[in-house]
């Protein structure tokens, strides 16, 4: 599908979909807010409670900045979105982000898609980079979309709220790196490679597949910290 600002040059493309059950007019407004001052990003409220402003701020136009910072000395510029182009109720596109477009379903659904594109790099220490920034910025996108899709539904979605996002990436992070400490506790080079397969692959599952509900990821959580206690038990 052809979206506005697709660049041919850029090999690598990435798009992302959710259904609101709401009108195309009430998700755009919410997209007029994005950024600092604004309404934040829809994203995880412990990290966005100083981003946020209760003042409506007039429609974005071709040329504005978000800002991903409520500071003023732009140390963040980098987060920074300038808006490259703009088609009123159907599409923006966000430098170093990509294009945001509306299509109605019918006048109580819209679809929300999402499309990032970027060049393949040669470097290795950049694709490495790049690597370990591409699933945290999908985390935070696709709780981007879970969250305008709860504004504009006007309703509390009982997967989103303050604790149980802290518990969800808590959850997270700390599988992560139990992970690590298994693969650095196995003595054997076969089971290093065949549980850490299998321990990433469940991890993978649970977060880009799964939706960001804590019970998963903390269930993982414990059965890896359980194998590993198990293994320190068996080296001592």
């Amino acid at each position: 599908m052809q979206m506005l600002g697709d660049n041919k040059s850029l090999p690598i493309t990435s798009t992302r979909a959710i259904t609101i059950d709401a009108s195309k007019d009430i998700v755009w407004q919410l997209l007029m807010q994005l950024g600092a001052k604004k309404q934040g990003f829809y994203s995880y409220d412990f990290l966005e409670e100083n981003l946020k402003s209760k003042d409506k701020n007039p429609d974005l136009k071709i040329g504005d900045i978000i800002h991903g910072s409520a500071k003023e000395d732009g140390r963040l510029s980098s987060y920074n979105f300038k808006v490259l182009d703009l088609n009123p109720n159907d599409s923006i596109v966000l430098e170093n982000w990509g294009t945001f477009l509306l299509k109605s379903i019918n006048k109580n659904q819209t679809r929300l898609i999402i499309r990032t594109q970027e060049i393949k790099s040669t470097s290795l220490l950049t694709a490495f980079k790049n690597e370990l920034i591409i699933p945290f910025h999908f985390i935070m996108e696709r709780r981007m979309m879970l969250g305008i899709k709860m504004e504009a539904e006007q309703k509390k979605n009982p997967i989103l709220s303050f604790n149980k996002d802290l518990v969800w990436l808590v959850g997270v992070a700390l599988s992560f790196f139990l992970i690590l400490l298994i693969f650095i506790a196995l003595k054997s080079t076969f089971y290093k490679i065949l549980i850490s397969c299998l321990l990433s692959t469940i991890w993978l599952v649970i977060v880009f597949l799964f939706n960001p509900e804590p019970t998963y990821i903390m269930a993982f959580l414990l059965v890896c910290f359980f194998l590993f206690i198990k293994l320190n038990r068996i080296k001592s």
